[in-house]
C-alpha cells in the first residue's frame, strides 16, 4: 500500500512497508489518529514525523527493498517499482482572462512504462520496451513534487514527470534533494532552493517594473459579477458538512484597492477558501498543468487564473501579473510555491519575493490556520476542521533590500500569525 508521507518504517528502516496495520518487514503496529501516526508505542504529528523522514531517508534504498536491475550497475543505489515517464511535450496557447494576455504552455505526455534508477552519477529510466533515458547528475537544474507525479527539469530537455504505482514522489524529492546537496558540496557549493530552480546563492534586488503602477480601473460586467458570487455560495455550501470557518481582519480589506493577495498553502483548496470566504474576484496563480484540459483552462479562465510553470523562471507570468494589476484587480501568490507536506510553513520561493518586491503594490496578507487539518497534501479525502482566515494589514516590501532579508521578513510574519514553525 503506498501512503504520500508515511512511507518509512521508524523501527526498521523499511520502504514502502505499511500493510494494513503493521510493517510488513518487522511486523511493528501502526495506526493513525486523526493525522498523527502512531508506530509501536511512538506517536509523530505530521510535522515531527516529516522532519525525522529528512534525518533517515538514505539514497541507497535499504538492502532487499529493491530488485536487482537486469545488468546491475556497480554504483546503482536504488531501482525503482513500476512507474510511468512524462514529458511536458504537448504545447498549446492558453489565453487569458478577457484576453488580456496570451502564453505558451507545455503539458505532460506520456513517453512510456518502466522503471527509475538512481546511480551514484546519474539517473536513468529503463522503458519496457527497452528505451533508456540518462540524465547526468550534474545536468539537474530542478527536483520537486507536483501532486501525485515526482517531477524534474534537465538543462536543455522539457520538464519530466514520473507517477510511481507503489512509491510516494515525496520520497523521491527528498532523495534528490540529499543527492544533488551532497553532489555539490564536494565542490564547496551549497543550494539555497531546489525549485522552481536549482540555486546557489540569493538574487539581487529588483528593479522597478515600469508600469505597475499604471491603473486603469476595470469593473466587470454585473452578470460577471453575479457568476463569481454565486460559484462561491455554492463553493460555502458544499464545504459546509466539513467546514466552520472564521474570518477576521475584514477592516483590512478594501475592495477598490488593487495589489496583491498572499498566503500560506496548506491544502488543495486555498484558493477555493480565499474566493468563497474573502472576494471570489482575486486572480490566483495556479500550476501550468491544471490546465491539462479544456474544461478546466474554460473553467480556470473564467475565474481569471494565471497559469505559471514550477520548474524554471517564468517571465511570461510576469507579464500577466501586470496586465491584470494595470487594471485594478488583486493578484493571488501563495510565496510557498506548493502545498505544505506536514502543515509548517515553508520557505517563500526567492523569485516569488523578487517579484513583490519589484512590483511596488500593496501586499494584502491572509493568514491560514486549521486547512491543512482539513485536507492534508497526503490524504485523499478531507475531513472536519475548523478554519481561520485573518485578513493582515497592507504593506509593501523595502526595494533594494536584500531579497534574502524580505524573505526572512516574510515568513517571520506568516510565523507570528501562524505558529507553524
Amino acid at each position: 500500500m503506498r501512503h504520500l508521507l508515511y512511507f518509512l518504517c521508524p523501527k526498521c528502516g523499511w520502504e514502502d512497508s505499511l500493510v494494513g496495520r503493521s510493517c510488513r518487514h518487522c511486523g511493528l503496529p501502526i495506526a493513525f489518529l486523526g493525522l498523527d501516526l502512531v508506530a509501536g508505542e511512538t506517536r509523530f504529528t505530521p510535522s515531527s514525523y516529516y522532519r525525522w523522514l529528512e534525518e533517515h531517508l538514505t539514497m541507497a534504498a535499504p538492502s532487499g527493498t529493491t530488485s536487482p536491475a537486469g545488468t546491475n550497475p556497480a554504483n546503482l543505489l536504488r531501482r525503482s517499482g513500476p512507474a510511468v515517464l512524462y514529458q511536458f511535450t504537448r504545447l498549446i496557447t492558453c489565453v487569458g482572462y478577457r484576453h488580456w494576455f496570451r502564453r505558451p504552455l507545455a503539458l505532460p505526455e506520456k513517453l512510456a512504462g518502466g522503471r527509475f534508477l538512481l546511480l551514484a552519477d546519474e539517473a536513468r529510466f529503463h522503458a519496457e520496451d527497452g528505451r533508456t533515458w540518462r540524465w547526468p547528475l550534474e545536468d539537474f537544474t530542478c527536483v520537486t513534487t507536483d501532486g501525485h507525479y515526482f517531477q524534474f527539469k534537465v538543462q536543455g530537455d522539457p520538464a519530466y514527470q514520473i507517477r510511481f504505482g507503489q512509491e510516494s514522489p515525496l520520497k523521491y524529492e527528498l532523495i534528490f534533494r540529499r543527492w544533488l546537496a551532497a553532489y555539490y558540496q564536494r565542490q564547496g557549493k551549497c543550494p539555497v532552493e531546489f525549485q522552481p530552480r536549482l540555486r546557489f546563492h540569493h538574487p539581487r534586488p529588483p528593479g522597478f517594473l515600469q508600469g505597475a503602477r499604471e491603473v486603469a480601473r476595470f469593473t466587470a460586467p454585473l452578470l460577471e459579477r453575479l457568476l463569481l458570487q454565486g460559484m462561491g455560495l455554492l463553493v460555502r455550501l458544499f464545504l459546509s458538512p466539513w467546514l466552520r470557518v472564521q474570518i477576521t481582519g475584514r477592516e483590512n480589506w478594501h475592495r477598490g484597492m488593487p495589489g496583491v493577495v498572499i498566503g500560506n498553502h496548506q491544502s488543495a483548496l486555498d484558493p477555493f477558501l480565499l474566493g468563497a470566504y474573502v472576494d471570489p474576484e482575486v486572480c490566483f496563480l495556479t500550476k501550468s498543468s491544471s490546465f491539462a484540459h479544456a474544461l478546466s483552462r474554460l473553467f480556470l479562465r473564467m475565474v481569471r487564473a494565471l497559469p505559471t510553470t514550477r520548474y524554471q523562471i517564468d517571465p511570461p507570468v510576469v507579464l500577466a501579473v501586470r496586465a491584470l494589476l494595470s487594471r485594478g484587480l488583486r493578484v493571488g501568490i501563495f510565496p510557498e510555491g506548493e502545498r505544505t507536506w506536514d502543515g509548517r510553513l515553508r520557505p517563500f520561493k526567492l523569485g516569488t519575493v523578487r517579484l513583490l518586491m519589484a512590483l511596488r503594490q500593496p501586499i494584502i496578507p491572509v493568514y491560514i490556520q486549521g486547512a491543512f487539518d482539513f485536507w492534508p497534501r497526503w490524504r485523499t479525502f478531507p475531513r472536519r476542521a475548523h478554519v481561520h482566515l485573518h485578513i493582515g494589514a497592507p504593506f509593501c516590501l523595502l526595494p533594494r533590500q536584500p531579497v534574502a532579508d524580505q524573505q526572512a521578513f516574510l515568513k517571520n510574519l506568516f510565523l507570528q500569525h501562524t505558529g507553524k514553525a
